[in-house]
């Protein structure tokens, strides 16, 4: 029941659930039929029956949710939740080459059997996938390579802000540095616990220093964006995946070799821990999975410190343990008063995430809009519509079509041609049209996500600068403004520009601009002299004129400079003069620079 309810509350989230019980019981499977002596058979055979209970009843009592059967079969033999379904079909292959092993195998191929057993349900699981027209190989490629990237490389996945994967140095600024170092001794005493059901002592210190170059592997493989571990390039990648193979390769070796009796709590332990680790290097809204378990393993080694320094005979060494374990006590003690403060100004400053314009204007939408009104926007909004509004939406952030995301981002708000938009409406039935200000800094996502999956066409940016008096120059002909401080972006495309007889290259995605400087005659409001970017490229400055402004209404062309245009907005008063608008000499104001090459214009404009 409360493995349905889980996935009913939140799906990601159940994944989880469907992956630690699966491989925690395969392992457990695997000891109690390796130690098990006596009634072997018949407590394996409950077992089985338990595992089979526990799934069957899981289908069943998700459909109180609103899960169709069908549809629940299908989850649990498609994408990583397939491992519940492939731990039983071992399982059951197991029980029944253990039960007839006299009759069906060899005596010298008996200690293979976990081997023929693993054969066979790969075997039988190829063929029903392909009658379900899916494939083994592609599957086990996604597993390899949601272990990278749990919301996959997907626009949407890689664009959604609370699926931006996090480095190490987030967590350490989450949890603070002392509690996450306390959760890595935690982590490498479970390491040392489980090694004394090993019963080879060569291998009781070798399997620790294995055990702590996993857990290092995954977590130092991302340590910050700047660091040789930044989690994107070969290296890091090398050794987050190499130190997991490594582990995997090594304790497979020990279970066919060595006798182990490891206790079945410490196995549940380990496979969480695993996937805790997976889960939080792979997205930030995996830390409100990760604190509970971090206070766990918190808790763990400060129990099991009181515990060594109770147990070892040694005085000198007794007496520095609890040292050791009252020091920690007592920062631990310290460490509640900060997270209580902490989580205190946090919720002093909390309010709801739609603000108080947000609920006025969903305010006005119920009173004044008819109740089957569709609305349309980017996703953000959905919720606040469909709660505050109550009124149904096209998209929201539970993403349930998530094409429709790229539908909204290519054909509505990136299009040049308005009749394109409105078609898109009419075919979902939409009423209303809503956008928000907000959505200029949220171009870059919206962009992405509504350009071609091969080309990018749409992608681009919409950096905002904001003019800075003091760094204004004035002469008696001219006037100099810069405009600088705002969210500098990436450039959108390579820039190859010859200035001087000489090519600079500014690569996508690398090169910044920083900053507008914008040159006006004092003697004509409304005239520009020109106007010149800032990039930012390998610990260089590049400044580059621009070809074209955009103000007042009109676009204004130089004839020479980079094809890309820079937008002027003047700033807004509080007054209801018109001239505290218009006049451009007189006020500071905000730029929009979009820089788009001539492939890319037509979209901005």
């Amino acid at each position: 029941f409360f493995s349905a309810f889980n996935l009913a509350s939140w799906g990601g989230i159940a994944t989880f659930t469907f992956l630690i019980i699966p491989l925690s019981f395969l392992l457990i499977w695997l000891f109690k039929e390796k130690n098990l002596q006596e009634r072997k058979e018949q407590i394996l055979k409950n077992y089985l029956l338990f595992y089979f209970v526990w799934l069957f009843f899981t289908i069943i009592f998700s459909t109180i949710y609103g899960y169709s059967l069908v549809s629940m079969l299908n989850h649990f033999i498609s994408g990583t939740n397939i491992l519940v379904t492939i731990v039983l079909a071992f399982i059951f292959i197991d029980y029944f080459l253990i039960k007839y092993q006299d009759k069906y195998l060899k005596e010298n191929l008996k200690k293979y059997r976990v081997l023929f057993s693993g054969v066979i349900m790969l075997v039988l699981g190829s063929v029903f996938l392909l009658l379900m027209n899916k494939n083994l190989i592609s599957i086990i490629w996604s597993l390899a390579s949601q272990l990278l990237d749990p919301f996959g490389e997907s626009r949407i996945g890689s664009t959604v802000a609370e699926n931006a994967q996090p480095y190490l140095l987030n967590w350490m600024g989450q949890i603070g540095k002392f509690f996450f170092w306390l959760f890595y001794l935690g982590m490498v005493v479970l390491g040392i616990e489980i090694s004394k059901g090993i019963k080879n002592k060569k291998h009781k210190i070798y399997f620790p220093l294995v055990w702590i170059l996993m857990l290092s592997g995954v977590l130092f493989s991302r340590i910050s964006q700047n660091s040789l571990f930044n989690g994107f390039n070969a290296i890091s990648r090398f050794v987050y995946f190499a130190s997991i193979l490594i582990f995997g390769i090594y304790f497979i070796w020990l279970y066919f070799n060595e006798k182990l009796n490891i206790k079945e709590e410490l196995l549940i332990i380990a496979l969480w821990l695993f996937f805790m680790l997976v889960a939080a290097r792979g997205a930030v809204r995996f830390f409100f999975l990760m604190a509970p378990f971090i206070c766990f393993m918190v808790s763990y080694f400060t129990v099991k410190l009181f515990e060594y320094s109770k147990k070892t005979k040694d005085e000198l060494l007794k007496v520095l343990l609890f040292i050791v374990f009252i020091l920690v006590v007592i920062t631990l003690i310290s460490s509640i008063f900060s997270f209580i403060k902490t989580s205190s100004q946090q919720a002093k400053y909390t309010g709801p995430s739609a603000n108080y314009q947000w609920q006025k204007a969903m305010q006005w939408v119920r009173e004044n809009t008819p109740e089957n009104s569709v609305f349309v926007h980017w996703w953000d909004y959905g919720y606040w519509v469909q709660y505050l509004g109550e009124r149904p939406t096209v998209t929201d952030g539970g993403h349930g079509n998530s094409f429709w995301d790229h539908l909204i981002g290519r054909y509505l708000l990136t299009t040049p041609y308005p009749e394109t938009a409105l078609s898109f409406m009419k075919a979902q039935n939409v009423s209303y049209l809503l956008i928000d200000p907000t959505d200029i800094g949220k171009y870059p996502a919206y962009s992405k996500i509504g350009s071609d999956a091969e080309t990018q066409d749409r992608y681009s940016m919409i950096p905002i600068f904001v003019s800075d008096p003091s760094q204004t120059q004035e002469t008696s002909e001219k006037e100099i403004r810069i405009f600088s401080g705002g969210n500098a972006g990436f450039v959108d495309e390579d820039i190859i520009y010859n200035q001087s007889g000489k090519d600079i290259f500014l690569p996508s995605q690398k090169a910044v601009v920083g900053a507008v400087i914008l040159e006006m005659n004092k003697n004509n409001t409304n005239a520009f002299n020109k106007v010149d970017a800032v990039f930012f490229y390998n610990g260089e400055q590049f400044k580059i004129p621009l070809r074209y402004i955009y103000y007042d209404g009109h676009l204004i062309d130089f004839k020479e400079g980079l094809n890309a245009v820079v937008y002027f907005v003047p700033s807004i008063s509080s007054s209801r003069s018109e001239e505290h608008t218009s006049e451009l000499q007189s006020h500071s104001f905000i730029s929009y620079a979009v820089f788009c090459l001539k492939k890319k214009k037509k979209y901005i404009i």
